[in-house]
């Protein structure tokens, strides 16, 4: 059975306030395929923290510099999306993907 999915690979979401409270946005990692027939999401937080490490993908979101830090890859329930924000640009979503190919290949 497939769910009914608004969330798409490479998208930018806010999460819902959880204990910290707080503007918490992630980027949607895991493949549309994935997203139409599971409850969850695996999603790497955008930080404005700026480290230059291997695993940071650089962007400009809302105004901010920040990285994607995709050494910090976790799962979240749809539910927990608060909302969609936007998508990365086509050149961002490319590097991601190449990124993480290299980061779990051998």
């Amino acid at each position: 059975m497939d769910l009914v999915s608004p969330f798409k690979r490479f998208s930018v979401c806010q999460l819902s306030p959880g204990e910290e409270g707080g503007r918490r946005l992630v980027l949607i990692v895991s493949p549309d395929e994935m997203n139409r027939h599971l409850v969850t999401l695996l999603v790497s937080p955008l930080t404005t923290r700026l480290r230059g490490w291997p695993t940071r993908i650089p962007i400009r979101f809302a105004g901010k510099d920040g990285e994607i830090a995709l050494e910090c890859i976790h799962t979240v329930h749809q539910a927990d999306i608060a909302g969609v924000l936007g998508k990365v640009p086509s050149q961002t979503a490319r590097q991601v993907a190449r990124t993480l190919v290299e980061m779990f290949t051998l």
